[in-house]
Formats: C-alpha cells, sequence, structure tokens
C-alpha cells in the first residue's frame, strides 16, 4: 500500500494559514457582506501556500505545482478586487517560494517574524474582508493584529527549541542573536498582545462585544507559558509549539463567533 508521510507538510500549522482568512470572513458575513466563493478560493489557495513551502525540496515536482495552483486565486483576487490586491497576493507568493528555497537570505537575517506578522494576519485578513466586500474599516485593520502576533509566537517557540541547530546554520533570530531569554520575553509580549486585541477593537468601535469572550485565551495560554519558562526540553518546547497553535485556533473561533454574534 502507497504511504503518504504528512509530517513534512506540518499540517498543524494549517491553522496559522487558515485562521486570517476564517477571521475576515467571519467579520464580513457579521456584516452581512461575505461573499462565500471568493473565502474557498482564498482558503485554499492559503492552504496550498502552505504546502508549497513546507513540502522538502527533494518533492519538487509537487512543491512546483502547490505553487502553481494558487496562481488563480490570484488572477480571480486582481478580477473581483483590482489589481492593487492582487498584486500583494502575487508578492505572498514570490516571498513564499523563495522562503522555501536555500537562497532566500531573509529567513537567516531573523525577518520571519515580520513576514508571519504580515502574512499569517495584517495583509491577509483585511484582502479577505475587501475582497468579499469592497470595504474597509478599523476594526478589520487592526483585527489582524491577533493572528499575525500567534503566528510570531509560534515562530519564536520554534526558534527556541532550534536555537542550537540555528546557531550551527548562521541563522540569526531573538533566540540565537539577543538569548533564549529575550526570545520568552518576545513569546509573552506576543501572546498578551494577541490575547488583548479584541479589547482594543472593542474600545474602538464600542461594537461586538461578544468578540471579548476571545481574550479568554490569555488564561489558557497560562500553563504554556509556565511551561516553556520553567522547561529546557526539546520535547517540552515543541508540546508548547503545539498548545500555541491551539490558543491560535481557539481565539479564531471565539473571535469570530463573538463577531458573527
Amino acid at each position: 500500500m502507497l504511504k503518504f508521510n504528512f509530517k513534512p507538510l506540518k499540517p498543524e500549522l494549517l491553522v496559522l494559514s487558515a485562521s486570517p482568512v476564517c477571521i475576515g470572513t467571519a467579520m464580513a458575513y457579521g456584516d452581512g457582506i461575505h461573499h462565500w466563493p471568493t473565502f474557498f478560493i482564498m482558503l485554499l489557495g492559503a492552504l496550498m501556500l502552505h504546502i508549497g513551502i513546507n513540502l522538502p525540496k527533494e518533492m519538487k515536482f509537487p512543491k512546483i505545482l502547490s505553487f502553481l495552483s494558487v496562481i488563480p486565486a490570484c488572477v480571480y483576487l486582481i478580477l473581483r478586487a483590482e489589481l492593487p490586491v492582487g498584486f500583494i497576493g502575487v508578492t505572498i507568493i514570490i516571498i513564499g517560494f523563495l522562503h522555501a528555497t536555500e537562497r532566500f537570505t531573509l529567513k537567516f537575517a531573523g525577518l520571519d517574524d515580520i513576514l508571519a506578522l504580515l502574512f499569517f494576519g495584517i495583509f491577509t485578513l483585511p484582502i479577505c474582508y475587501y475582497a468579499q466586500s469592497f470595504e474597509i474599516n478599523t476594526a478589520v485593520l487592526l483585527s489582524g493584529i491577533a493572528p499575525g502576533l500567534f503566528g510570531v509566537s509560534i515562530i519564536t517557540i520554534g526558534n527556541i527549541r532550534d536555537i542550537d541547530k540555528d546557531n550551527r546554520q548562521n541563522k540569526a533570530t531573538v533566540a540565537t542573536k539577543f538569548g533564549k531569554n529575550i526570545a520568552l520575553g518576545k513569546y509573552l509580549f506576543s501572546i498578551i498582545c494577541a490575547s488583548l486585541t479584541p479589547v482594543l477593537i472593542y474600545n474602538i468601535t464600542f461594537d461586538h462585544e461578544k468578540t471579548l469572550s476571545a481574550v479568554i485565551v490569555s488564561l489558557f495560554a497560562i500553563p504554556t507559558v509556565t511551561n516553556v519558562f520553567t522547561k529546557s526540553d526539546e520535547a517540552s518546547f515543541s508540546r508548547a509549539r503545539l498548545d500555541t497553535i491551539r490558543l491560535l485556533a481557539i481565539y479564531t473561533m471565539l473571535f469570530s463567533w463573538g463577531w458573527i454574534r
């Protein structure tokens, strides 16, 4: 029987790619201006881009095919939401493709965090909302902060876990450049700010108060944060990484539910 190893795809990280698309769609749905075909096309594009980035370079043909499959989504965005939105989509594909190669210097320059913040939140969520509604507002722009910061925290905990390997590869991360304690502080800061994003949005809009239920994620994060500050073995950091992904999934569901209600 033919067996396929899904581990290189990092399927647990699909939540990172899906979260901003789901939140953006939930906000559009709650505002009565959603568009289901756009949601499904953007979600599929985000997931295929994730697969293309994470497939090992030995699987060259499936890797290229995954990236090529994202192009129709960009063409659709250009036709539906005009050139600037499509341009951002194309940029995301190009950077994702380069990131998956050994020649992309940004991933060795400590800029993974910035890419996560932009592409797992600040860029993708507003694009998803605008492509469905042809509208944009302050709440939508701010809503991209939380999934982006969760992306930063997930990458950070992975960098702390892999600090020795990254040092050998001369990869510049906060953990390798400034040490484990600074990286832990960045992880905690990202979790706190992401969890409190609904408070910021509500204080500006005074609407959709049920989104404040997502703040409870900060309480769910306490055991995970305690774990990373008290343990130092690789297995503990791997568990904390998975727990942080679960926190993002819970936040996505609670915030989306709160906006729709």
